[in-house]
């Protein structure tokens, strides 16, 4: 059962909404049901649009489907402008915040790499939006 840390949780939250609030922040998602692997996939079909993901920036030290699945509380993936990137790691640190940039925003494939660029997976965001719709049309007629 993960730990929960109430004070380091309430404090990275509320570094969460003060950096939306400044518009520092494009768009975010928690990492919960599925991990960092479905908050991609969802953050990609909301924005219809495609992203790389570097699992060598992600849990070091972890195996690759633990890095892609893990729901551990109190994680964000976030995605924020090259113009507001110093920015949101500088307002992180003021709020003693973890940050890590793990990836790029754009494309039309939602790709994980890993050493050396080795991709794990390639999925077109198109491919995964009819996956993704798919079931609801069979059931909807």
């Amino acid at each position: 059962m993960p730990r929960v840390d109430a004070a380091f949780t309430g404090r990275a939250a509320e570094c969460l909404v003060t950096a939306i609030e400044s518009r520092l922040v494009a768009a975010a998602h928690d990492v919960s049901e599925g991990g960092i692997a479905v908050a991609l996939a969802e953050m990609c079909l909301g924005g219809d649009v495609g992203a790389q993901l570097n699992l060598e920036k992600v849990g070091p030290g972890l195996r690759n489907d633990h890095k892609l699945f893990s729901e551990t509380n109190t994680r964000w993936l976030v995605e924020v402008t090259p113009a507001a990137a110093e920015g949101f790691r500088e307002h992180c640190i003021r709020h003693r915040v973890p940050v890590a940039e793990v990836g790029r925003v754009g494309g039309m494939d939602i790709e994980v790499i890993e050493r050396r660029a080795a991709r794990v997976l390639r999925v077109p965001v198109k491919a995964a939006r009819e996956a993704w719709d798919a079931p609801l049309r069979r059931v909807m007629g």
